[in-house]
């Protein structure tokens, strides 16, 4: 439990920063589920085409943002664990 309570910050911060990144990814999924929604009853053929697009669109960054969740988490663990950074920008890296 001490290594979360050292490392909260940081984490708390980089899943703000990636829910924000992907939450702006997916106003265009979401305004064609609206749209599908609102016109479904209207016209189902289109209705049904633009919840489709939406779920469509939707569904890759809702991917990307569990992935990016996931290898941050594990990233942050690593750090906490043992004070050095992993991966390609580890100290002393130029590249």
């Amino acid at each position: 439990m001490g290594t979360v309570r050292r490392r909260w910050a940081e984490g708390a911060t980089g899943t703000i920063a990636i829910g924000g990144a992907t939450g702006l990814l997916l106003i265009p999924g979401v305004l064609l589920l609206v749209a599908g929604y609102q016109s479904f009853g209207k016209d189902p053929a289109g209705g049904t085409l633009l919840l489709a697009l939406g779920v469509l669109a939707a569904t890759p960054v809702l991917v990307y943002l569990s992935a990016t969740s996931a290898v941050f988490t594990l990233a942050v663990y690593r750090y906490a664990e043992d004070e050095s950074p992993h991966g390609p920008f580890a100290q002393g890296q130029d590249g």
